[in-house]
């Protein structure tokens, strides 16, 4: 049903150390990594599933009272659904939104994202280390389904994408055949459909990063390492995984099916967490013959999350929709853990007995 061809994916690293003992380095890195599709795609766009759902009218409910939700007394309420609703007052309409297989436009190529990594470490001090590392990723193409008829029909293709010379070809198909043919009229409806691509915002995913990090050890028995990122991550495409509505629908996701659905999705996407602080420690101390005890802790502080407005589309339903641009809402707290480390060691000959407890995230 597909095939993805010319997935080379090259990748090259270079690291020079300036003072030659071993004290620094900077280095750089590139990669480009394509998609391992997931078995998904094929059960829902190949392998002749449908979707058919059914809908209750809003007269089917008639006056009455419905429970408050905060408390067991009666409220007022207009409407009463859900004593009016069962077995023998169902669903009054159906609709088959979807079935049989999903077509692939001609061209189609696979999904992939680009890395780009530069930095620097030096030891100031003996034990001390420092670094700083700028970190790009940057998407290049994705995979999905789309219609571009505003859901009649369903195809798989690169948003955003459709070549000449693939719109050429198809086009020296329609011509050879006679007008009135079925075959040509078919073509013409397709190559509408896949000229659709085009219309399609191209799907972006940009992630930009600073990294400062520090490392000492002060002996064999302390160490401590941190480090703080800052980072933004933004466009219009979350990605396989869509965070706002928990959706997990790799390559045959909800946002390229129907127009309405592309508006104000550009912005600070789910990943989009800007200050991130890391630091790790631990000290032993060493009771000779009775052993070692050792503490350690761990700490994370992270970004709040952007909070989008999100509404109900009429086909879609919740979530789908999104009223006001990406994180025009603000965004949550900061999240924070603290987690600690207590063990005791005992060596005996060449072995060493150990018991340790941690305690996860301590403050809550």
């Amino acid at each position: 049903a597909l095939t993805l061809k010319d997935m080379w994916a090259p990748r090259f690293g270079a690291v020079y150390d300036w003072t030659k003992e071993g004290r620094s380095k900077v280095y750089t890195s590139f990669g480009r990594f394509f998609e391992s599709i997931p078995m998904a795609l094929n059960t829902f766009s190949f392998a002749g599933s449908s979707l058919y759902g059914q809908y209750f009218h809003f007269d089917q409910c008639v006056e009455g009272n419905t429970p408050s939700p905060d408390s067991s007394d009666v409220a007022p309420s207009p409407y009463n659904c859900p004593e009016t609703i069962d077995e023998t007052n169902g669903p009054t309409e159906g609709d088959l939104y979807r079935g049989g297989t999903t077509r692939v436009a001609p061209g189609t190529k696979a999904q992939f994202m680009d890395e780009l990594i530069v930095g620097s470490d030096y030891e100031l001090l003996e034990d001390l280390r420092v670094g700083v590392a700028y970190k790009n990723r940057r998407l290049g193409r994705i995979l999905e389904d789309l219609s571009s008829d505003g859901g009649d029909t369903y195809f798989i293709g690169n948003p955003g994408s459709f070549s000449q010379e693939q719109e050429d070809n198809l086009q020296k198909r329609i011509d050879a055949l006679e007008v009135g043919d079925p075959e040509r009229n078919r073509l013409q409806q397709q190559l509408i459909q896949f000229l659709g691509l085009r219309d399609f915002e191209t799907p972006r995913r940009d992630y930009n990063a600073l990294e400062l990090t520090l490392t000492k050890r002060v002996s064999k028995d302390f160490y401590v390492q941190a480090s703080y990122t800052y980072a933004r991550t933004q466009g219009n495409y979350p990605g396989l995984l869509n965070a706002d509505t928990g959706a997990a629908l790799p390559n045959f996701g909800t946002q390229f099916d129907l127009p309405e659905l592309l508006a104000n999705r550009d912005g600070p996407l789910p990943q989009d967490r800007p200050h991130y602080l890391k630091v790790d420690g631990y000290y032993t101390f060493d009771l000779e013959k009775a052993g070692e005890i050792t503490i350690g802790g761990r700490f994370r502080a992270l970004s709040g999350q952007p909070v989008d407005v999100l509404g109900s589309n009429e086909r879609y339903g919740f979530g789908q929709s999104y009223l006001l641009p990406r994180g025009a809402h603000g965004r949550v707290g900061y999240t924070t853990g603290t987690d600690l480390h207590v063990a005791y060691s005992q060596r005996r000959g060449g072995s060493e007995l150990s018991a340790f407890f941690d305690v996860f995230n301590a403050f809550n």
